[in-house]
């Protein structure tokens, strides 16, 4: 899976346009890419481990199927409320519904499972953004420094922390780490293009 979403339109020429433009593409990534499989899901419910989550196994769900198989979760969870990988995976079914109040209080009560994971670091750090307005000053620029910390290489991390810079008008910083996120990527791939644009 790419780490950007190619249909996000950059054809603004302003940066703050243009970084507006990126953070969006980024959360339909996530939306995507970090979102619970439908079919990961149906196997938690059965044998309640999310080890069997595989990304490219996004299986075909109407509305209606997802969000009963989200709250059976729920309720599965009332039972069992010290299951934080069951946590996360209920704020990550929330978050890719749409749901963002109920995704932050069951990233709340994953606990410091959360901590060690830079992905789902970067996952709560997007959510709290947009229940901010999209602003990622504060808790979610906290939360991105430690997924750096944790790995400094780690694409989104790098392009949501240039994100962070920018709003608060440290453009040299917003640059830097877009660069190295660039040198990550495959020279002249669309998520490369979308970084550059960035850039420029």
């Amino acid at each position: 899976m790419r780490l950007l979403d190619d249909t996000e339109s950059f054809e603004a020429t302003s940066p703050k346009a243009k970084t507006t433009g990126f953070w969006t593409a980024k959360r339909t990534a996530v939306a995507v890419g970090l979102s619970l499989p439908v079919l990961a899901l149906s196997i938690y419910l059965q044998i309640g481990t999310p080890d069997a989550l595989n990304p490219v196994a996004m299986a075909n769900a109407n509305d209606h199927q997802m969000k009963e198989m989200v709250e059976k979760l729920a309720a599965r969870l009332k039972d069992n409320p010290n299951d934080q990988k069951g946590w996360v995976m209920l704020a990550r079914s929330y978050k890719a519904m749409g749901r963002f109040e109920e995704a932050k209080q069951a990233f709340d009560n994953a606990g410091d499972i959360i901590n060690s994971d830079p992905d789902l670091l970067i996952d709560h750090a997007d959510l709290l953004g947009v229940l901010a307005g999209n602003n990622l000053q504060g808790k979610p620029q906290q939360m991105i420094e430690e997924a750096l910390r944790l790995n400094p290489e780690h694409p989104m991390s790098l392009m949501m922390a240039g994100v962070a810079a920018y709003q608060r008008s440290d453009y040299q910083k917003a640059v830097t780490y877009w660069e190295k996120l660039l040198s990550l990527l495959q020279p002249g791939s669309t998520d490369a293009q979308q970084v550059q644009a960035n850039i420029d």
